[in-house]
């Protein structure tokens, strides 16, 4: 019956964050289905009060967020014109200190290289990874590069680097 709904889909891969600065976020996620790409945020889970659509219907969706208040903390949700795909409490990011500022926080990034060959050896570098960082937060993760061998289609991405990390990582 769903699948029949008008806008209905569900996320393939992500969603994911890129690109961020003091006041603004991109926001990046695959579906199912072709579908627009809608994303709704505000600063508390209950009350997501602004948005951003991009018309016309895909699978790879890309929203950019501008206007954000720096050293901030959004939360969002996933959607189509029609319809909340995702949405909840660990849908949020913190948008960066201004440049200018004062603020002294530490923050941890995760730097890797070649990590997108599936193998046995790139989940035990993830897996020392979660439980040396234990339930600290991870700010921001640097790819190098060679993230999803051989040929980097999406569906070795897939395969060999968002189902490895997507729900262990980011």
């Amino acid at each position: 019956l769903t699948a029949l709904l008008q806008g209905f889909t569900t996320i393939a891969t992500g969603p994911y964050l890129q690109k961020a600065t003091p006041t603004s976020i991109l926001v990046r996620w695959y579906t199912a289905s072709t579908v627009d790409s809608k994303v709704s945020y505000g600063t508390s889970p209950g009350n997501l009060s602004q948005s951003v659509s991009v018309a016309g219907s895909r699978t790879n969706h890309s929203v950019t967020l501008t206007g954000l208040t720096p050293y901030t903390t959004y939360y969002y949700s996933i959607e189509t014109s029609t319809a909340v795909i995702q949405s909840g409490v660990d849908n949020y990011f913190k948008t960066l200190p201004d440049p200018n500022s004062t603020v002294e926080e530490k923050y941890t990034f995760w730097v890797t290289g070649d990590v997108g060959n599936g193998s046995s050896n790139q989940i035990n570098v993830r897996d020392r990874f979660i439980n040396y960082r234990s339930n600290n937060i991870t700010n921001g993760w640097i790819l190098l590069g060679d993230n999803a061998y051989t040929n980097g289609t999406e569906a070795v991405y897939q395969t060999n680097f968002f189902d490895i990390y997507e729900t262990n990582v980011m």
